[in-house]
C-alpha cells in the first residue's frame, strides 16, 4: 500500500484523478491541498471556456468529467472510494472546500494536517472560512465587474481576514492560523493572488501598506513563495488576459 493513502475497507485508496481549470481560484484551493499533502495524483485540465474566453462557455465538456460532476464546474475528484459510492448511486465529489477537507482526511501524504486535529479549533477554522468567503469572494467579482463604485467593500472583507489572523494566532506566525500552513491559508490565497494581480491590473488595487497590515503582507509574501502555491498559480499576464472579459463586461 502506498504511504500516501489511508487504508479503506476495500484496500488502499487509488491514485486520485483531479479535474481542474488552470485559471479557477476555487479549483486552485483543492490543487494546493493535493500539493501541500504530497499526494500522487493525475491532473486533468477541463476547458470551461472556448479559447480561454469566458464569453464562450464550452458546451462539450468531457463525458467522464460530467459524470463526476454534472454541474460542470471545477474542481472535481475521482478515486476508488468516491467511485465505489457512485456505483451505489451516490454523487461524485466536487466543491473546493469540501475537497480540501476530503483530501486532508483521506490522503495522509507527507503527514501534514491542513485542518486542526482538535475538533473545536477545526470548527472555528470552518466558521471563519465560511464567513470570510462571503466577505471577500463576492466583493472581488463585483469590484472586478464594475458593480462597486470603489474598493471599500473589498477592504472591509480584507480587514475581517486580517482581524481573524490576529484572533486565531495572537502570538504571531507566518500563516493565517499561526506557524503551520492550513486550510485557512489555502482557502484565501487564490483570491488574494487575484486581488493583487487581476485587480491590480484592471482596478489599480493594492493591499494596504499600513502597520496594521504588516503581518498580512508578510503572510502574502511567504505563501506566494511556497512551492505548492507557485506551481498552482497562473501567470499574471495570462490570468489578466482571461479576466479581461469580466473586467470589461463581456462575460
Amino acid at each position: 500500500m502506498s504511504t500516501e493513502q489511508k487504508q479503506s475497507a476495500g484496500g488502499a485508496v487509488s491514485k486520485p484523478l483531479f479535474y481542474c481549470s488552470w485559471f479557477c481560484p476555487f479549483a486552485q484551493r483543492a490543487w494546493i491541498a493535493l500539493e501541500e499533502k504530497g499526494v500522487d495524483y493525475e491532473y486533468r485540465e477541463v476547458a470551461l471556456y472556448i479559447d480561454d474566453d469566458p464569453s464562450k462557455k464550452n458546451p462539450n465538456k468531457p463525458a467522464d468529467f460530467m459524470a463526476c460532476n454534472p454541474n460542470g464546474t471545477v474542481p472535481a475528484l475521482e478515486d476508488s472510494l468516491i467511485n465505489a459510492g457512485r456505483k451505489q448511486g451516490w454523487p461524485g465529489l466536487y466543491e473546493s472546500l469540501v475537497l480540501v477537507d476530503y483530501i486532508d482526511e483521506v490522503y495522509t501524504g507527507n503527514g501534514r494536517h491542513l485542518l486542526p486535529t482538535d475538533a473545536y479549533k477545526r470548527a472555528l477554522v470552518r466558521i471563519w472560512t465560511s464567513q470570510l468567503s462571503d466577505a471577500l469572494v463576492a466583493p472581488f467579482y463585483q469590484y472586478l465587474r464594475g458593480g462597486l463604485p470603489d474598493a471599500s467593500k473589498l477592504d472591509a472583507g480584507l480587514k475581517k481576514l486580517n482581524d481573524a489572523m490576529q484572533l486565531l494566532s495572537p502570538q504571531g506566525g507566518a500563516f493565517l492560523g499561526g506557524d503551520e500552513i492550513s486550510a485557512f491559508d489555502i482557502a484565501f490565497f487564490p483570491f488574494a493572488y487575484r486581488m493583487a494581480t487581476v485587480l491590480g491590473h484592471f482596478r489599480q488595487y493594492s493591499f494596504p501598506a499600513t502597520p496594521e497590515y504588516a503581518r498580512f503582507n508578510d503572510w502574502y509574501k511567504t505563501v506566494s513563495a511556497r512551492p505548492a502555491f507557485v506551481k498552482t498559480s497562473p501567470d499574471p499576464k495570462r490570468i489578466a488576459a482571461l479576466y479581461s472579459s469580466f473586467a470589461t463586461g463581456k462575460a
